[in-house]
């Protein structure tokens, strides 16, 4: 029998996706052919919780699971970096290649949780029988999700290294917000976040520094929390004394000094006024839901914003519609006739408000070539002031963030 564990993981690794209902995950599994029914699900969840996984009780009766594992991955580490010691770090120290295709014949980087306080955290949160390389995609899946909550667009590969945008989505089922930022005093709306080089890029560049170059401007910070850094930037989100300072600061959003760009981007997710989605579960291409059907209840949904765009993003097991409108809708309207109706021809449809994509995802389509620093700049050439930051999540693997929204279509 499969490892369930492992295929439960796999779901939420092939859907890029962080929060799914047990029945969702259900069917996914059931479609591969592996004999088990929600109460397996509900089981093999538990086990893995809190280390990986939440479970929240629907009034509906679902269940949603949400990833949110207690076990990270220091960024740090890489850059040699780590504010504790091996031993009192309690997160992951691992290669960044540790999903495979290390260039280093004599690596010094952890490629496995066998041995070393690498084993105690596998072991204190009983993911000591998962296969670590899915249980490090889904660690690396929920860090971006958090910073750019995932969208529900398949993902795609292209001929060529190409973007694939993940739009921010919440869904109105009881999901709830997949972010997890804990902050000291939560004001999102006087919050930015701000990257700069890493300290082997520039070591002279620091928060001080970055203090004073505001205070220049008249804008003084109130509080500083998140700070991180990997092995091209650091970053850290800020708290400012007047909201008035947020727009006023993201009018010109980069400042250089002496040859080094120190960058502001809204921390506040901006929801897309004139699109949603909607998506159920299916079995194959069979099950679908006609179209015409689709669009009727979408005109009921809208009703008086009757220019629309519909796409069908559908994959083997979800049927996905993107629904594009002229105008900004009235989403009161919208959820008001969504919850006096949510399925159609006996299938229950997730309304989801998404919101504006200022990040993506490339691939190379050879899984065998690593994408470099020199690839993104020649792919993002006419944007690459517009780069927020970037991570290589693996060898031929990118996560983009852009400023805004705004230089994310110009890259596309």
């Amino acid at each position: 029998m499969a490892n369930l564990p492992d295929s439960i993981i796999s779901v939420f690794l092939e859907k890029r996706q962080c929060i799914l209902t047990d029945t969702e995950v259900n069917n996914a599994i059931s479609n591969q052919g592996i004999s088990c029914d929600v109460e397996d699900i509900h089981r093999h969840v538990k086990l893995l919780s809190p280390g990986l996984f939440q479970l929240i009780n629907n009034s509906n009766g679902r269940v949603t699971i949400c990833v949110e594992p207690k076990i990270e991955i220091c960024d740090e580490f890489l850059g040699n970096h780590c504010p504790a010691k091996p031993k009192q770090c309690d997160r992951l120290h691992i290669c960044r290649h540790f999903e495979g295709n290390c260039p280093s014949l004599n690596c010094g980087f952890p490629h496995d949780f066998s041995t070393g306080y690498n084993r105690k955290i596998i072991a204190e949160n009983h993911c000591q029988h998962i296969n670590p390389v899915l249980l490090v995609k889904l660690l690396r899946l929920k860090k971006f999700s958090s910073r750019n909550p995932s969208s529900y667009l398949p993902p795609t590969r292209g001929h060529r290294p190409r973007g694939r945008g993940r739009g921010r989505g919440r869904g109105f089922s009881h999901y709830g917000s997949s972010r997890n930022i804990i902050v000291k005093k939560d004001d999102r709306n006087r919050q930015v976040d701000v990257s700069f080089p890493s300290s082997n890029l520039a070591q002279q560049i620091d928060m001080e520094m970055i203090e004073i170059l505001l205070n220049l401007h008249e804008i003084k910070i109130e509080d500083k929390f998140n700070e991180n850094e990997n092995e091209y930037f650091r970053r850290i989100t800020i708290q400012l004394e007047r909201i008035d300072d947020i727009e006023k600061l993201l009018i010109s959003p980069i400042i250089n000094h002496h040859g080094n760009d120190i960058k502001f981007k809204r921390t506040n997710q901006i929801i897309d006024k004139t699109s949603f989605l909607l998506k159920t579960s299916i079995m194959n291409e069979q099950d679908k839901i006609i179209l015409s059907r689709i669009e009727l209840y979408i005109h009921r949904l809208i009703k008086n914003n009757s220019k629309s765009k519909i796409s069908d993003l559908s994959t083997n097991t979800e049927q996905i519609i993107l629904v594009n409108c002229n105008n900004e809708i009235d989403f009161n309207h919208v959820r008001q006739a969504y919850e006096s109706k949510s399925e159609l021809s006996g299938k229950h449809f997730t309304l989801i408000q998404i919101y504006e994509c200022d990040a993506l995802e490339i691939h190379f389509n050879d899984t065998n070539k690593s994408i470099t620093v020199d690839d993104l700049k020649i792919i993002f050439e006419s944007v690459w002031k517009d780069l927020f930051a970037f991570n290589f999540t693996t060898h031929d693997c990118a996560e983009i963030e852009f400023i805004n929204v705004h230089g994310m279509r110009i890259s596309l």
